[in-house]
């Protein structure tokens, strides 16, 4: 309820429920399903749509005090970018 609270979120959320056509209870319906799903039935989507080694992590912080820990996740070499985006962006893949 609070993410509708304001008079912008209350509007945003109406012109997305026109624009879509969606019916009044959407918001309930979706609810539910989501309520329904299995963890096979998640990991089956999982299984089919995402490539872990296709994938990149984006994180945003200091560097100093984030990059060990995520290198150590063992998930490959952090890339740091500057605050300004510059510096090396290619991503290489793990073999």
């Amino acid at each position: 309820a609070l993410r509708y609270e304001s008079s912008f979120g209350k509007a945003s959320y109406l012109s997305f429920i026109s624009e879509y056509n969606l019916p009044a209870d959407y918001r309930q319906k979706q609810i539910q399903i989501l309520s329904d799903l299995t963890i096979d039935q998640v990991n089956e989507v999982i299984k089919k749509y995402i490539n872990p080694d296709e994938m990149v992590i984006f994180v945003v912080g200091n560097g100093f005090y984030v990059k060990e820990g995520l290198e150590n996740l063992g998930y490959g070499k952090v890339a740091m970018l500057k605050p300004d985006g510059s510096g090396k962006k290619k991503i290489r893949k793990k073999k």
